[in-house]
């Protein structure tokens, strides 16, 4: 029987337990992710220009049309005052972390009981990666709150809820449509009716009509580009490579944290030898598709939040015949032993893998793509990153020189600085073999960027100086350019000094 008032009572301390771990440690002054970065440039960027959908740095619309479209909506709330954006986009992607999380009980409340919901939902939310991703407002974050929405009502055998849910997961995050299968596998476990399986199979049919529908509306492909060219992009950045796969395995574990990866191999395991196929069959239908697709893609643990879900759901039969306070005992342990654990592998990780930003001799190294120490110490150099990165941005868009070239990888938050100012500005961007030229005017200053990887960056920087195509420029290449940085001023070139 269902306690409605004890429930109540579990989500709302459930509610201050995840605003305690995130408020304090949202990021306010830039993102730790890259790609974060692009996107909320491209977002402002096209506010400025009045070209919506359509402007010159919108970065991965594809993937999340959904998240343009909020951020657009919202203009209001940051146009008069760009710097707004980063806080407003954190604080999104919190309240997100916090509807996937009470999804995520629910869910797990319905089929298996309070003790399960506690346990699986604290071992989530401790979880390091899922921690750090919450703190700064990833699209992906939005995909799985109404992904986990949309498994809540499909279990309690709402269709249309569902494939509302999963739709606007979809916009948000296109990817997530790997999850599509968990719908009639939860219809058929729920009912043990063959035709609720099938029709449950229209929560991602029309969650993939709705996300065609609305990218031909925003973003109606040219004539001469096949009418597949946007899902065909979509299979560019896989690699079939066994390093890639070993990568991300760990990736998927640090994020996880090694404690977590422990107890979900043994909840495997007793789900086999106790023949729970209800679990299995969840946790499979949703993690397998995903892990098969993301494995092929180097890249961060956001990639693999839907295999880490489907990771940990099994470890609500360790909570069978459990009170609700031995599961959250169980759950609190296992966070605890997770930061020691990452804790004393610090050393040997940094060692191993060379993923770290290291802005300056002697501050702590840290990682775009998982925590490499326990999460409050990981979380703390990061944040010391990002703010050194503002700092110099800032420094770069008040700088006194009319031109300035800067040599980076990563050039979204220096360009967010500038486009900060409020000024009129205006882009222009070629390709120069495998590196990009970014030219940026704004308020009478000339800004280009000269952005991609050292080797090949390097050579054309040095092409473009030797057949004078700098001269007036002053050169700049930002401290925080490791481990991808490496780059050397051309001889005879100015190296601008910032304040």
């Amino acid at each position: 029987m269902i306690d409605r008032r004890s429930d109540r009572v579990s989500l709302f301390l459930l509610t201050l337990l995840y605003a305690a771990t995130r408020l304090p440690f949202l990021y306010t002054a830039g993102f730790p992710d890259g790609d974060q970065t692009h996107t909320a440039v491209g977002i402002l960027d096209a506010v400025q220009a009045g070209t919506g959908f359509l402007g010159t740095r919108i970065y991965a619309l594809a993937v999340a049309p959904g998240f343009h479209a909020l951020l657009f909506a919202l203009r209001f709330a940051y146009a008069s005052h760009p710097a707004g954006l980063i806080p407003l986009v954190s604080a999104l992607g919190a309240l997100a972390g916090l509807g996937a999380q009470i999804f995520l009980w629910l869910t797990a409340r319905r089929l298996w009981g309070p003790a399960a919901a506690w346990l699986v939902s604290l071992v989530w939310l401790f979880a390091p990666g899922w921690w750090e991703v919450t703190t700064f407002g990833h699209p992906s974050i939005l995909a799985l709150c109404f992904v986990l929405g949309a498994i809540w009502w499909m279990s309690r055998g709402t269709v249309v809820a569902a494939s509302t849910c999963f739709a606007l997961a979809v916009l948000f995050r296109a990817d997530v449509i790997l999850a599509g299968a968990v719908f009639p596998t939860v219809a058929w476990l729920t009912t043990r009716r063959y035709h609720s399986a099938v029709v449950a199979l229209i929560v991602p049919v029309a969650a993939f009509v709705v996300w065609a529908g609305v990218m031909r509306a925003i973003h109606p492909p040219a004539a001469s580009v096949a009418e597949s060219g946007t899902v065909a992009r979509f299979f560019d950045v896989l690699q079939a490579d066994p390093s890639v796969y070993r990568k991300e395995l760990v990736i998927l574990a640090l994020g996880l944290g090694p404690m977590t990866i422990l107890l979900s191999g043994i909840a495997w395991i007793v789900c086999l030898m106790r023949r729970r196929f209800d679990v299995l069959g969840i946790a499979l239908a949703l993690g397998v598709p995903a892990l098969v697709w993301w494995i092929h893609v180097e890249g961060p643990f956001r990639h693999l939040l839907i295999v880490a879900v489907a990771l940990v759901i099994p470890a609500v039969v360790l909570a069978e015949g459990r009170s609700v306070r031995d599961a959250v005992v169980a759950g609190v342990v296992v966070a605890c032993a997770n930061g020691l654990v990452m804790h004393a592998l610090h050393d040997r990780l940094l060692a191993s893998y060379l993923w770290t930003y290291r802005p300056a001799p002697g501050v702590a190294r840290w990682s775009t793509r998982a925590p490499l120490d326990d999460w409050f110490s990981s979380h703390a150099a990061a944040a010391r990153g990002v703010g050194e990165e503002a700092r110099w941005a800032k420094a770069l868009a008040n700088a006194s020189a009319d031109s300035v070239l800067v040599v980076t990888p990563l050039p979204f938050r220096y360009e967010f600085a500038i486009l900060e100012r409020g000024e009129p500005h205006r882009y222009h961007g070629a390709l120069d073999s495998t590196a990009i030229w970014i030219d940026l005017v704004s308020g009478g200053k000339a800004y280009r960027f000269l952005e991609g990887d050292p080797g090949p960056t390097q050579f054309v920087l040095n092409r473009a100086a030797s057949e004078g195509r700098l001269r007036g420029y002053s050169i700049w290449i930002p401290p925080d350019a490791e481990p991808t940085g490496g780059y050397v001023i051309p001889a005879g070139l100015p190296a601008a000094t910032l304040p």
